[in-house]
């Protein structure tokens, strides 16, 4: 269902030692250091290093160090935040929780790979275990946010920052584009449509007949979240699948099967296997109706019809966005994308998927693409035509020309500061330690004074 990209390191699965209370100073095998009452272990700063080598990144070994301060400013927020005792419900926990876990299964392929990648029993364990990080994680972003406050840089406020870097030390930014974008699926016949709800009707009536649920979804659901482990989804709570869904499952009986019921998905068989108070555990079965070669034929003569009239400035893409696109996340903003790995309204060339590169990597400003087929996993078959609104070229940072990216810098170097005070008052008073082995670390705050109380 709601697919949620996200790093989540393998130390961050291993089990809370909150119940360490750290009243003195001493070495604690397996724990690198403590913040009040939040400890930070040495497999977590492994494990981090890990991940950013397997992400391409190149770290050392002194890294370590800036690693395990990343961590200490998170854990301080964190302690800070329990003791302002900022709301955080445990709905909420639970819910980014499912949603990372649900991510994960995405990712890996099954539950059983993901239980087994991160050397967990059973699902249980995972999900209690990942709960303490989880929510630490919460806390410290709602305790740096109050901290921080409201943070709008002026223009005098970049144009500040701007001049302070040295000529020949302006960063370089490479070839960039600002896109739009329509999308358009193929419409299944009615026909189709009525197939696969029949195929659904006949696989409740097996169902209830005997037949195995957890196997019909292993052969027939389309969901790759959960077909592998027989269509089940555990401790699913409110808000974490799309409304028609939810309407649905929230409203059967345990062992009750539903009709089938249609979302943006597809068409789906629902079954409640336990009802826990606001939780559910529950298995589903989703087939989405195939389209044909003449719906997929019509779509791409509707989009060899817009590139068409878009060239020839009959018709603007903001204007056929507008008419024809499917895509909810743009079509009400001119068709406006963004970059879902940086947050950004830029696309930088060397980072762009093959298929992005492959339709707009040659195009110039005020260029359309040629329609390409996009393979969604979770929606199925789609195609998408890209409009270039501006394409920058590799050239040293100019205030004018990067006055967008320059104010998000002034504004990170901004929030650095104001958090960097913040933690510097806060290390006199708040308990911490650090274990052997890593004095030699020149950290930006003083961590090093281990001989305090809370």
């Amino acid at each position: 269902m709601k697919i949620i990209k996200f790093l989540f390191t393998t130390s961050a699965l291993v089990a809370s030692t909150a119940s360490l209370m750290a009243q003195s100073p001493i070495k604690i095998d397996g724990v690198a250091a403590v913040v009040g009452k939040e400890v930070i272990l040495e497999s977590d700063i492994e494990g981090a290093f890990a991940q950013y080598k397997a992400n391409g990144i190149d770290v050392s070994d002194a890294d370590k160090c800036k690693i395990l301060e990343d961590f200490l400013s998170e854990k301080l927020l964190a302690y800070q935040g329990e003791v302002d005792s900022l709301e955080l419900t445990d709905n909420e926990v639970s819910t980014q929780v499912e949603q990372k876990i649900q991510g994960l299964v995405q990712n890996l392929g099954s539950m059983k790979e993901l239980l087994d990648f991160y050397q967990k029993p059973d699902e249980e364990t995972l999900y209690e275990d990942m709960k303490k990080i989880v929510r630490s994680q919460m806390m410290a972003e709602r305790m740096k946010k109050k901290v921080i406050g409201d943070i709008d840089p002026s223009p005098e406020d970049v144009r500040k920052f701007f001049n302070r870097i040295p000529k020949d030390s302006l960063p370089e930014f490479e070839t960039e584009f600002e896109l739009s974008t329509i999308i358009m699926k193929p419409k299944p016949t009615k026909e189709a449509v009525q197939a696969v709800i029949d195929q659904l009707k006949e696989m409740k009536k097996e169902i209830e007949n005997g037949a195995s649920f957890r196997t019909k979804a292993i052969m027939y659901s389309e969901d790759p979240g959960s077909a592998a482990i027989g269509g089940v989804y555990n401790n699913v709570r409110k808000g974490m699948f799309v409304k028609p869904f939810e309407a649905v499952a929230f409203n059967l009986e345990e062992g009750q099967i539903s009709d089938p019921v249609q979302t943006e998905f597809g068409y789906h068989i629902i079954q409640v296997i336990k009802r826990k108070g606001e939780q559910l555990d529950l298995q589903h079965i989703l087939i989405r109706p195939k389209e044909s070669p003449d719906d997929v034929q019509k779509v791409m003569e509707t989009m060899d019809s817009i590139v068409s009239k878009v060239r020839s400035g009959a018709l603007t893409f903001s204007e056929a966005v507008k008419e024809f696109s499917q895509d909810d996340a743009t079509k009400f903003n001119k068709g406006n994308m963004m970059d879902p790995n940086t947050g950004e309204t830029s696309f930088p060339l060397s980072s762009m998927d093959a298929q992005l590169y492959y339709a707009v990597g040659s195009l110039k400003q005020g260029e359309v693409s040629d329609p390409i087929f996009l393979d969604d996993q979770r929606e199925g078959s789609k195609y998408a035509l890209y409009y270039v609104r501006k394409r920058s070229e590799p050239h040293r940072a100019n205030y004018s020309m990067d006055f967008d990216k320059l104010k998000s810098m002034t504004k990170q170097e901004m929030t650095n500061k104001k958090l960097s005070q913040w933690v510097a008052k806060k290390t006199k008073d708040v308990y911490i330690y650090l274990a052997d082995g890593w004095d030699d670390c020149n950290f930006v705050a003083n961590w090093k004074k281990v001989d305090r109380e809370d």
